[in-house]
């Protein structure tokens, strides 16, 4: 027993060191090739590298569906005097003017003016399909978001990778991207705002609280019934970001609370308001 298990040990530690040694030199030729010095050597640059691989891969996804599934697209089922219809009917009206009526009723703002531009350079069949692949183009960037937000402590984020790469292969998110291209707009919009929300929560400088409401702003005029969502995440902010940020230097709890309103931290309270208030 004794000489197969040291023959078995030794066999073992001899083939861990060759594929170790394979694994080396394979390292130290790919850290030597030009696309890694150009793309992969800081941490950065994975980070945007997997992002834009991540992105490509969604576009690819997406647009090989638009390609099979034409039946989906958003403008298809055309005549029915649905949302779209009238959100069409909206974007033709924006070309001259602004139609407040009509684009406010149908709760997108700025998409509907977007349509608008693509009638006025493209005429109606190519303004509608350009429409089709700039959602695209965004619900492919939303893929990234999960890698690019859990990847900013350790490029190798696996719940990143696995969240993004569920997100730009998902067979829901690319029927919207096609069927709902304005309610894809306003996810795209919705998670900008979500993000933003995040690093405001960290930075907490007056930079990131003003733009933080202008995003806000953004994405309820995209989508007019986000303005309650986004109106409940800007306040829900104040406490946060004030608290965060009023530190008591010591003393009882009810100390601690009631110093938070002296006047020293009036400023603090301000900044904290700033989002709602720009909003």
């Amino acid at each position: 027993l004794r000489v197969i298990i040291t023959g078995t040990k030794s066999i073992y530690l001899l083939q861990e060191k060759k594929l170790l040694n394979i694994i080396k030199k394979l390292n130290h030729r790919f850290s030597t090739t030009n696309i890694y010095i150009k793309f992969f050597n800081t941490d950065a640059k994975k980070r945007l590298s997997i992002g834009l691989l991540i992105f490509l891969l969604a576009l690819t996804y997406r647009f090989s569906s638009s390609l099979i599934n034409q039946h989906l697209f958003f403008y298809a089922g055309l005549g029915g005097q649905g949302d779209y219809d009238q959100f069409i009917r909206a974007a033709t009206c924006a070309i001259k003017s602004f139609c407040s009526y009509a684009i406010l009723g149908q709760n997108f703002l700025f998409e509907t003016s977007i349509l608008g531009i693509f009638y006025e350079i493209f005429g109606f069949t190519g303004g509608l399909k350009a429409y089709l692949y700039l959602m695209i183009f965004l619900s492919s960037i939303v893929a990234a978001i999960p890698y690019l937000l859990l990847a900013r402590r350790n490029w190798l984020s696996i719940g990143g990778l696995i969240g993004s790469l569920y997100l730009a292969t998902s067979d829901f998110l690319t029927w919207m991207s096609l069927n709902f291209t304005p309610d894809n707009g306003s996810l795209f919009t919705f998670s900008v705002f979500y993000i933003v929300y995040f690093l405001t929560l960290q930075k907490s400088n007056i930079r990131w609280l003003l733009f933080f409401g202008f995003i806000g702003a953004i994405d309820a005029l995209n989508k007019a019934l986000f303005i309650l969502n986004d109106l409940v995440a800007l306040g829900l902010s104040v406490p946060v970001l004030f608290f965060e940020n009023a530190r008591a230097k010591g003393g009882s709890l009810g100390k601690k609370i009631s110093s938070l309103f002296r006047q020293k931290n009036i400023k603090i309270l301000f900044l904290s308001l700033l989002p709602v208030l720009l909003f």
